[in-house]
This record gives C-alpha cells, structure tokens and sequence, in this order.
C-alpha cells in the first residue's frame, strides 16, 4: 500500500504528547510533515495543487500525517 511512510514527501518527524487522552502516559505519537501538500499563505488557491492547507491566522499551517496514512498524491522515495 502507498502510504506516507514510504512517501518522498514524508518530512520531518514530529513527536507530540497526548495530551488528548482521557490520561496522561508520556507516550509521544510520532507524526510527520507533509512536503507535499503546501501552506496556502495569501488565501490564493492556485489550481493543479491537488490539496493545499489554509489557517485564519495566515501565520502558519501544516498538514501532519502518521506513517501508515496514504494519499492519491504519493510518490515513492
């Protein structure tokens, strides 16, 4: 299956707390930045993208993926 673990977009590791739970285990999920899937930064949609991610602050957005999450825009490495 192409999935992101095995994607030449998978980008860098992010580990976050759960912090989520219904309790607190100090078991970091590990997830990871999408390349591929850009930061839509003056609401300009531009078409041929595929995806893009917006925020209402235009500061900063990204789309994070676990290893085995697939997309139609998967490349191999």
């Amino acid at each position: 299956m192409n999935t992101c673990g095995t994607c030449k977009y998978r980008g860098e590791r992010i580990d976050v707390m759960d912090w989520g739970s219904d309790y607190f285990d100090n078991n970091p999920i590990t997830y990871f930045l999408c390349d591929r899937i850009k930061h839509d930064k003056g609401w300009k949609y531009r078409a041929t993208q595929g995806a893009v991610v917006t925020d209402g602050s235009g500061y900063k957005a990204a789309l994070c993926v676990e290893s085995d999450f697939g997309c139609n825009l998967w490349e191999g490495k």
